[in-house]
C-alpha cells in the first residue's frame, strides 16, 4: 500500500469513526438500490426507525401495532403521555411500547379494540397507516366526490373499508402515500405495510410538515389520481400543542333532516346534525366550536315488522366541519348502549300499539298529539303522524299490530358519542 492509500485509508477511517453510530446504521445491506432506500437512510441517521443487529433492515418485513406507535411519536417529536396506568388488557406498562401505545392513544393517532385491547403484536395494514398518517398531518379530508374520483384510479379500491376511505384518499392527494414503483395501480388496502413503506409515508409526512430531516417536499413512491387538495398557503405545519377531545365524550347535535325507518332512510343516505355546544378538550379549551355540522351515513336500517319487532337504524359519524370550512375525520356513533336506534325506545317510538280498534283520523290525530313527546317533543309531528295513520282506518287492524318505527323529526336533538378522540393542533395550519 503506497503513502497516498494511507492516508486515504486513514481520513475515510477517522471520518467512519467520527460519524455517529445512527447515521452508520443507515446504510444497510439490503436496502442498497431498493426503491424506499433514500426514506430508510434519511429516518434511521435520525434515529426515528432502527434496523436488526446482523446489520440488516429488512425492507419488505412488517411492521406491527406497536412499532409504528413508537416510530409515530419519534418521527412527530411527541412528548411522552404515559400516565403509569394501564389502559389496554394487552399493555401491561412493562411492555417496551407502552409509553409509545399511551402517547399515541391519548394524541388520538391510534387506538384500540372495542374489546379493550391494543394487539401490540399484530401487522398493520396499508389502509391503516394511510389514516393514521393523515390523521397526523390535520390534512382536510376531501369531499365524498374527491375521495371516489381519487379512488377510483385503483382497481382494488373497492376494498378499502368505509371508515378507511377518506384518509387513504388523503393521503394520495397530498402525496404522502408511497409504494413500490412496480406495484401498479392498486393499493391493497387489507395488506400489511412493509417497513419500506412506512418509511417512505413517514418520510413524505415530515418532508410536508417541514421537519428537520424530511426531504424537503419530495414525495417518495408513485400516487395516482387528484391532487387537488388545498391547504391554507399550501402548507400544512404541525404548530403549538396537541389538544385532544377524549374517546366517549358525549354530546348532542340538532337534526337537519328526520329520522324515519319505514320508508324515509335508506343505508348510505348522508345524515347531518349542527353541534349544540362546543367540544372540549381536557383542559376545557374549545376544540369544535358550537355550529359546526357532524356529518354521518346510514349504515343499516331495518323497518319494523309485523310481529311487533321494532325498527332500527345505524348512523355512521365520521366527519365534523367547523364554521370555518376546518374538516376533522372522527369515529362517532349514536350514543344509545349499543349505538343504535330503535322504535322501541322514546327517541324512536311514532306508533303504539292499539289492539285492533280501528282510528278515525281525528282519534288519531289526538293520539298523536299526546305521544308527541315521545318523538322528541314535537306536538305538531306528533298529530301529523296520528292523521296518517287515522286515516288508513280500513288497514289499521293488521298495521296495529306493526312494530315501532324509528321517528326523530328535523329540528329534534339526537345524542352523539365520540368511539376515538379527536386530536388537534391547538393553532391552526398556516
Amino acid at each position: 500500500m503506497n503513502t497516498q492509500t494511507k492516508i486515504v485509508t486513514l481520513a475515510l477511517t477517522l471520518q467512519l469513526a467520527a460519524m455517529p453510530l445512527s447515521a452508520m446504521a443507515a446504510f444497510f445491506a439490503d436496502s442498497q438500490s431498493h426503491w424506499a432506500q433514500n426514506a430508510i437512510q434519511s429516518l434511521s441517521s435520525q434515529g426515528i426507525l432502527t434496523g436488526y443487529p446482523d446489520g440488516t433492515f429488512r425492507p419488505e418485513g412488517l411492521i406491527t401495532r406497536a412499532e409504528f406507535s413508537a416510530m409515530m411519536v419519534k418521527a412527530l417529536s411527541l412528548n411522552i403521555n404515559a400516565t403509569g396506568s394501564q389502559t389496554f388488557n394487552d399493555v401491561p406498562t412493562s411492555h417496551w411500547a407502552y409509553p409509545s401505545i399511551e402517547t399515541v392513544r391519548a394524541t388520538g393517532l391510534v387506538s384500540g379494540y372495542p374489546n379493550g385491547q391494543f394487539m401490540p403484536a399484530k401487522s398493520i395494514s396499508r389502509a391503516e397507516s394511510m389514516a393514521i398518517l393523515s390523521n397526523a398531518a390535520r390534512i382536510p379530508m376531501p369531499s365524498d366526490a374527491a375521495i371516489n374520483q381519487t379512488l377510483s384510479a385503483y382497481r382494488d379500491s373497492a376494498a378499502i373499508p368505509a371508515w378507511a376511505r377518506p384518509g387513504v384518499a388523503a393521503a394520495i392527494m397530498s402525496g404522502i402515500y408511497a409504494n413500490d414503483p412496480n406495484a401498479g395501480n392498486q393499493i391493497e388496502p387489507l395488506a400489511p405495510t412493509t417497513r419500506a413503506e412506512v418509511a417512505a409515508m413517514v418520510e413524505n409526512l415530515r418532508a410536508r410538515l417541514n421537519l428537520a430531516g424530511g426531504q424537503g417536499g419530495t414525495m417518495m413512491g408513485t400516487t395516482t389520481g387528484s391532487t387537488g387538495m388545498t391547504t391554507q398557503g399550501g402548507t400544512t405545519t404541525l404548530q403549538g400543542r396537541v389538544a385532544t377531545v377524549p374517546a366517549n365524550t358525549k354530546f348532542t347535535g340538532t337534526l337537519n333532516t328526520g329520522l324515519l325507518s319505514s320508508e324515509l332512510n335508506k343505508v348510505g343516505d348522508e345524515i347531518r346534525l349542527n353541534v349544540d355546544q362546543p367540544l372540549l378538550s381536557s383542559d376545557n379549551q374549545v376544540i369544535i366550536p358550537s355550529g359546526s355540522q357532524i356529518v354521518g351515513k346510514v349504515t343499516q336500517v331495518e323497518p319494523a315488522g309485523r310481529t311487533g319487532k321494532p325498527g332500527t337504524m345505524d348512523i355512521s359519524f365520521n366527519e365534523i366541519v367547523t364554521p370555518d370550512g376546518q374538516r376533522y375525520v372522527i369515529q362517532g356513533s349514536v350514543a344509545t348502549e349499543d349505538g343504535m336506534l330503535r322504535g322501541d325506545t322514546t327517541k324512536g317510538r311514532i306508533l303504539k300499539s292499539v289492539g285492533a280498534t280501528a282510528l278515525g283520523a281525528g282519534l288519531g290525530a289526538a293520539l298523536g298529539t299526546a305521544m308527541g313527546p315521545l318523538s322528541g317533543g314535537k306536538v305538531g309531528k306528533g298529530a301529523v303522524y296520528g292523521t296518517a295513520v287515522g286515516a288508513g282506518a280500513g288497514a289499521i287492524a293488521a298495521a296495529a299490530k306493526k312494530g315501532k318505527e324509528v321517528s326523530i323529526g328535523s329540528g329534534d336533538k339526537l345524542e352523539i358519542k365520540l368511539d376515538q378522540p379527536i386530536t388537534v393542533q391547538v393553532n391552526q395550519p398556516q
